[in-house]
């Protein structure tokens, strides 16, 4: 009496995880596979109403309450958030950096543009009050030039 096989089992394929990718690959022909670079994510600065994370800090809220509400992944997140509404409010001075001496520098000049125009930034036209399609009188100085806003 012959007895039957039994057929193979099946072995189950076992998962791991996926190597990290840094470029992604493209078949271009049955030979040919050409690795392209994988776009990076571009972050953008979370925007956070100021004045409720003061006021949920200063009720005595834990910090993992107030991360949960305004979705801070880290403490660090949420610590330089809390210095940046300490700082707008004016309860903790504003801290000095090279970025932002340079900023101010900039919207305090201008310059000639290739057309021969001159160009003045949009802060430095906001904080004087001009709008679009004011028209000026320029004179020569001994200081330089002088804008007159004409009527």
């Amino acid at each position: 009496m012959a007895t039957a096989k039994k057929p193979a089992a099946k072995k189950k394929a076992v998962k791991r995880p996926a190597a990290k990718k840094t470029a992604v690959e493209k078949t271009v022909s049955k030979k040919a596979v050409v690795k392209e670079p994988v776009a990076k994510k571009i972050t953008t600065k979370k925007t956070v109403d100021y004045t409720k994370l003061l006021k949920l800090i200063e009720s005595g809220k834990h910090q993992a309450e107030i991360m949960k509400v305004f979705a801070f992944k880290t403490a660090a997140q949420f610590k330089n958030h809390y210095l940046s509404a300490l700082m707008k409010a004016g309860k903790a001075p504003e801290i000095k950096t090279s970025r932002a001496s340079a900023k101010a520098t900039a919207a305090k000049e201008a310059f000639v543009s290739k057309r021969g125009s001159v160009v003045i930034s949009k802060a430095l036209i906001g904080e004087m009050g001009f709008a679009e399609g004011d028209k000026f009188a320029v004179r020569k100085t001994k200081a330089g030039i002088s804008l007159k806003k004409l009527a």
